[in-house]
Parts: structure tokens; sequence; C-alpha cells
């Protein structure tokens, strides 16, 4: 994907969904069509510096997620907060 919302679909087998600096923006919504837990990796790495420290606690890690799960659709979202705080 790119700035603005996207809309992103992997192939068959074990896929990575990678953001970066220049493809998140403020407000934009990306969504992952075909996630499978256990093949799919979403990295995240390029916009959340304490992913690349290994003396990171779990809780600096997960100040920049909240997650929520819809039981009615099965979906869970995802709201992350970037370095640059967008």
């Amino acid at each position: 994907g790119g700035l603005g919302s996207d809309i992103l679909t992997g192939g068959g087998g074990n896929d990575i969904f990678k953001w970066t600096q220049d493809t998140v923006d403020e407000g934009a919504v990306d969504t992952i069509t075909d996630f499978t837990l256990n093949e799919d990796t979403i990295d995240l790495k390029d916009v959340i510096a304490d992913l690349n420290d290994p003396m990171a606690g779990i809780d600096e890690l997960l100040a920049h997620i909240q997650a929520d799960y819809d039981a009615t659709t099965d979906n869970v979202s995802l709201s992350i907060t970037t370095d640059a705080n967008v």
C-alpha cells in the first residue's frame, strides 16, 4: 500500500504486510483481507523504533497498539500509533 487507506491482499502461503514511514498517514485505515494467524506477518519495524530494540519491554511495545475484536464479524482491528504519532 501507500499513503491513504489501502486494501491489502496477500497471495498463497506466508505473506508479510509491511508499513514504512513513507506509507503511513494520519487518519488512513488499511485493511488486510486475508491475514492468516501463524502464517502471515505484520511488519511495523520501520514505524515503531521499539520493535528494533531487543531491550524494549512488552509495555513499551504495547503502548503503540490497541486491539479490538468483533465477535459478530470475527474481525480484529489494530490501531497503531507510530513513532511519528500518526
